[in-house]
């Protein structure tokens, strides 16, 4: 029996990969069952959920009770993709003081839809995920995909509009 230890980076990079593989194949199974179209409508509602809670634990984790500007949630939306999504590259970009951008220039899981060869029948769920960290923080907005990777653009652009504060 082996005596070494994982690390805490190892051990979280370890979950996160056996979480991504299990959204995969979950995902992929519901599709062989049921169809694309079913699955992409599970896939968005059940992603939407997750992301309500990921960010209602982390917010509670890290003291954040309550975001009342685009600064502060630009802060804690960096945070969460820092822990959530460390291998994204993108940036963000505020447009007004309800509405910011974020250019998505590496994205795991375009990569993996595009080796799939798959991007013809997956509608990306982020926006959803999006949504619920908007939830998760009370927050009342909509996130809309401007372009995406899926689609052959070489960037996605994703916009978040925040009702009020």
């Amino acid at each position: 029996m082996s005596t070494v230890k994982l690390t805490a980076e190892q051990r979280e990079e370890m979950l996160r990969d056996n979480w991504n593989s299990h959204d995969a194949r979950w995902y992929l199974k519901v599709a062989q069952e049921l169809g694309f179209d079913v699955a992409n409508r599970l896939n968005h509602i059940v992603i939407r959920s997750m992301g309500k809670t990921e960010m209602k634990r982390l917010a509670q984790a890290v003291g954040v009770e309550k975001v009342s500007d685009i600064q502060e949630l630009l802060g804690v939306f960096d945070m969460v993709m820092e822990f959530y999504f460390p291998q994204q590259v993108y940036r963000q970009r505020i447009e007004h003081k309800k509405r910011f951008r974020s250019t998505v220039t590496k994205c795991f899981v375009a990569d993996m839809v595009l080796q799939a060869v798959a991007a013809d029948v997956y509608d990306c769920a982020c926006a959803a995920r999006f949504e619920g960290w908007l939830a998760g923080l009370g927050l009342e907005g909509e996130v809309s995909i401007e372009r995406s990777m899926l689609w052959g653009e070489p960037t996605c652009e994703i916009v978040f509009r925040i009702a009020k504060w």
